[in-house]
């Protein structure tokens, strides 16, 4: 019998309430109480069926490695492992076989968290494969603050790359128009530039002119580039709704966050009608020795999370 979509609720105890799904640990829906009324914040399938066939990597978990990696490849002691390729030449959220379309296991759920596992091994499935296998272990939570969390968690046998993020799409109006009018602040000094196959040239450069969020501004540009989160920022991002009524504010414990302006987004969805803000390690880092990367291994977990925290922002 096929696996089903099964749709989890967690709530604090406040009214804030979100929906997990168990096929690709999706954030499916983030509705905090704000003002006395409810605010859905994410753009979602109406028909969660539809995720069966979500393109856009629509809440997942994205991975094993976020972001792209250069000819589907990396060097791991010596041994060059292919991982795949599924955006022409590179290596894009995991490849072919990926943490998005797996149905996950739910550990353990209570009423205001939920954890689920997957044991991922693709060497089962194609002879491209993240060295293995791996248990994953994702956990939402949503606090009596009102903060939703997200714990990442992964173990090996083998030395692996492991760089799992979120991938939500936000849209803090209640229209759910374009983002246009949304307002973006990055605390981040420099970005990652990139060639024509949007792999970084290995360059740290200073943000200037459309990657330059230094200052809340509007996303009216089309962005999908990584940040350089600046050293011992508390608040990688901060994005506000376009009446100013809502602020949204982004923590992690990666060094850089990509974001996403939606611009390539398709039915039933319209471009640039949700935005993503992706923590993460720098694309293609397993392979460029001056960006920041951990490797995963038996004796080294990987441990990351994603920390959102949502506020009337209502002028006094």
């Amino acid at each position: 019998m096929p696996e089903q979509i099964i749709p989890i609720k967690i709530k604090n105890n406040f009214g804030d309430s979100a929906v997990v799904l168990n096929y690709g640990a999706r954030l499916h829906q983030w509705q905090p109480e704000l003002d006395g009324k409810k605010r859905e914040l994410l753009l979602s399938y109406s028909n969660i069926e539809d995720y069966l066939n979500d393109a856009a990597y629509l809440g997942a978990i994205a991975g094993p490695f976020a972001n792209r990696i250069a000819n589907g490849e990396v060097s791991i002691d010596g041994k060059t492992i292919e991982l795949g390729c599924n955006e022409g030449n590179n290596h894009l959220h995991g490849g072919p076989i990926a943490l998005h379309n797996c149905f996950w296991q739910v550990k353990r759920q209570e009423e205001s968290s939920v954890t689920l596992v997957l044991h991922y091994d693709s060497s089962a499935k194609t002879q491209m494969t993240y060295p293995g296998p791996i248990q994953f272990e994702v956990t939402y939570s949503i606090a009596n603050s009102g903060e939703l969390l997200i714990q990442m968690h992964a173990e090996t046998e083998q030395t692996t790359c492991v760089g799992m993020t979120g991938h939500a799409y936000f849209n803090l109006s209640e229209d759910k128009e374009s983002i246009d009018a949304h307002a973006l602040k990055i605390n981040a000094a420099h970005y990652t530039p990139v060639d024509h196959e949007n792999i970084p040239t290995g360059e740290l450069k200073a943000v200037h002119d459309k990657f330059d969020f230094t200052a809340i501004r509007a996303i009216s540009d089309d962005v999908d580039h990584n940040f350089a989160l600046n050293n011992n920022a508390d608040v990688a991002a901060i994005a506000l709704s376009p009446s100013c009524d809502i602020k949204l504010s982004v923590s992690t414990n990666y060094p850089g966050i990509q974001l996403y302006t939606g611009h390539g987004l398709g039915e039933p969805f319209l471009p640039r009608q949700g935005f993503c803000l992706e923590p993460q390690f720098f694309p293609n880092s397993p392979n460029e020795t001056a960006f920041a990367f951990e490797w995963t291994t038996p004796d080294k977990p990987f441990s990351r999370f994603i920390k959102y925290n949502v506020c009337s922002n209502s002028p006094s």
